[in-house]
Order: structure tokens, then C-alpha cells, then sequence
């Protein structure tokens, strides 16, 4: 009776620290941006909560593949999404792979990415791409062939993006911007302690 009672206190405890990592945090997507979201379409509603990562680009628009970490049923996974354009609008069944993942990397990976403050930045604060002016004016910064950077982040009903576009080049041109520094350093974060899991 014991031996039993002290194993569901561990299940218990296990649970709660592993769902514990990912705040609370608001919706910040349209219904358009929701019908639109691949992640949305093909994951949330099947796990308890998650985050999806991708780097998207011109040379890679035939191609959608997705970097999770998700979690269901007290533990958490880690695996990929992807998708290929056949021709036009067109697209290859999804293909979703995963295998559990170590809880301890998960929490590692959650505290990076609480401490860069991923879960409340301002979507419209990650992508100005315009310097004023001393005399009142606005210059309009653009850069060509470069790299969105994007998460997708679920917890019950609310879903979240976080993206950039060329987060460095428009963090040198606009080095006030700091929640791009904040943006960098949550996808590096995420990119180099993923492999780790």
C-alpha cells in the first residue's frame, strides 16, 4: 500500500514539474492566423500543450518542417513535423515523428526560453522594420532573401506566435530594438539545447 502510494506521488510530482515549465501566457493569433497555422491544423487539439519552431525562407518555400517538443499525458515528447509542396497549393501528408523526450533537457529548454521572455514578446515590436529619423522623418529598412524565424507555442485554448524576420540584420540596423536580442537568444536557446534532448 505503501509502495503504491509512494509511486503516485511520484507520477503526481512528475507530472506537475514537467507542465509547470510552460507559463501561462495570452493568445496573440487571429482565426485567420489559426485556420492558416499548419501546427494548428495537424497537432493542437491531439496534445496537452507544445511548441513548434521552424526557419522558413525563399529557397526552402517547398518545404514545411516543424521542430516540436509536445506533451500529453504526463510526458513530453520531441519530433518533427513535415511537408512537401507537390505542385501549387498542393501538399504531401503531413509526417509527424516523435519520441519521448528527457524531461530534465525539456526543463532546461523551458527555463532558457522563460528567462528570454519568448511567452510575452510583442509580435509588432519583433518585426519594425523602420528607423525614425532625428529630423522627424522614417526610413524604411528591407532585406531580401533572408530567414523567418517562427514559434508556435499551445496551452489548452490559447495559441501564440513569436516570429522575426532577419532578427539580426534588423538588430544591427535598429540596435534599440533589444526584444530582438531577446528573440536571438530564445532560438539559439532552443536550436542548441533541442539536440540535447
Amino acid at each position: 500500500m505503501i509502495v503504491r502510494l509512494l509511486i503516485v506521488c511520484i507520477i503526481i510530482c512528475c507530472v506537475f514539474i514537467s507542465k509547470a515549465q510552460m507559463p501561462q501566457f495570452k493568445s496573440n493569433t487571429t482565426d485567420q492566423e489559426r485556420s492558416d497555422s499548419f501546427i494548428y491544423q495537424n497537432i493542437r487539439g491531439q496534445y496537452d500543450q507544445g511548441l513548434a519552431y521552424t526557419q522558413s525562407g525563399y529557397w526552402n518555400s517547398n518545404i514545411k518542417s516543424y521542430t516540436l517538443l509536445l506533451f500529453k499525458n504526463g510526458v513530453w515528447y520531441k519530433g518533427y513535423l513535415y511537408s512537401k509542396r507537390i505542385n501549387n497549393n498542393v501538399w504531401s501528408k503531413p509526417k509527424l515523428k516523435l519520441k519521448k523526450a528527457r524531461n530534465n533537457k525539456v526543463i532546461d529548454i523551458f527555463n532558457g526560453l522563460n528567462s528570454a521572455g519568448l511567452w510575452t514578446m510583442s509580435r509588432d515590436s519583433l518585426n519594425i522594420h523602420e528607423r525614425k529619423n532625428k529630423d522627424g522623418t522614417v526610413t524604411k529598412l528591407s532585406l531580401y532573401d533572408d530567414n523567418n524565424y517562427h514559434f508556435e507555442i499551445f496551452n489548452g485554448e490559447n495559441f501564440a506566435i513569436s516570429e522575426s524576420y532577419a532578427p539580426e540584420y534588423f538588430l544591427e540596423e535598429l540596435p534599440e530594438n533589444k526584444i530582438l536580442e531577446r528573440f536571438i537568444k530564445a532560438r539559439d536557446w532552443f536550436v542548441i539545447n533541442y539536440k540535447a534532448l
